[in-house]
């Protein structure tokens, strides 16, 4: 069971979204992929008693592969991996615990939402590999999902999908441009966040959450933080849900829109003595 020191008394929750958002892929490939800026502005936030953490789509060990090249002094204190995996920073060993109630109870509501939704998944692996050049998915933490050829593929495969699932309450899916997990409708980058707000005492109002794209959707939801922002780089779909809440849409693109919007963020938080 994952105890957190009593100590680890944090004023609230800056959460942000990994691959487009705080970590830039063409930044990467010029030796960059997260903004100093964004590293200090991010550092500020931690000394005035927030604390961090990641959402990200990705493995643990595929994110902890690349979340040093981001330059952030204090590692993340919590990971949100495969947008439903909770680990801890464990400072005593400098490694992640992971969260095994959530885990446990995880992985079995999938593994009776999959049995139970046996033929729908089938229909679709049918079709991905009879009708698409896509690739189907199926191994531990993925056991279905698609990884498509291009983003017009994955949108006419998503078609496909969503009128098998308007009769099923309960099976949903995750997608981030060619990728697509299916998903019980309980476990999303949001659920997850507040598993983690919850044992950190730490309520909405004072959780700032910042994503670019769809799979980053149900955290970019009020219901888990009061203060959403996207970068400029974000999904249409992620622009007008962010918009629509009353939250910030950044100019810049991945790590400097996470600067922008924290800047922003700062005015309205950093400021009052929470």
């Amino acid at each position: 069971m994952i105890k957190l020191k009593k100590d680890n008394v944090y004023k609230g929750i800056v959460c942000l979204d990994f691959d487009g958002t705080l970590f830039s892929h063409i930044g990467w490939k010029e030796g960059n992929p997260t903004l100093k800026t964004c590293a200090d502005e991010i550092e500020k936030w931690i000394s005035c008693g927030w604390t961090w953490g990641i959402n990200t789509g990705r493995s643990l060990d595929l994110l902890l592969r690349d979340i040093s090249l981001c330059k952030i002094g204090k590692p993340p204190s919590f990971i949100i991996s495969r947008e439903r995996e909770i680990q801890y920073f464990n400072a005593k060993t400098s490694l992640y615990d992971i969260d095994e109630k959530w885990k446990l109870n995880c992985e079995t509501t999938h593994e009776a939402t999959y049995l139970r939704e046996a033929g729908t998944i089938k229909q679709v692996k049918f079709f991905v590999e009879s009708q698409t050049k896509a690739k189907w998915v199926s191994e531990p933490g993925d056991e279905a999902g698609v990884i498509a050829t291009t983003i017009e593929e994955m949108d006419h495969i998503l078609e496909y999908v969503d009128k098998l699932l308007l009769k099923i309450e309960d099976l949903k899916y995750l997608r981030s441009t060619i990728y697509m997990r299916f998903t019980h409708v309980a476990f999303h980058k949001g659920t997850s966040l507040q598993s983690v707000a919850n044992k950190m005492n730490i309520e909405t109002a004072k959780i700032i959450t910042i994503g670019d794209g769809d799979n980053d959707l149900g955290m970019l939801d009020r219901c888990y933080s009061s203060n959403v922002a996207c970068p400029s780089n974000a999904t249409d779909k992620v622009k007008q849900q962010v918009e629509e809440q009353g939250g910030y849409l950044a100019e810049g693109e991945a790590s400097l829109g996470v600067y922008e919007a924290l800047s922003h963020f700062s005015n309205l938080l950093l400021e009052e003595k929470l």
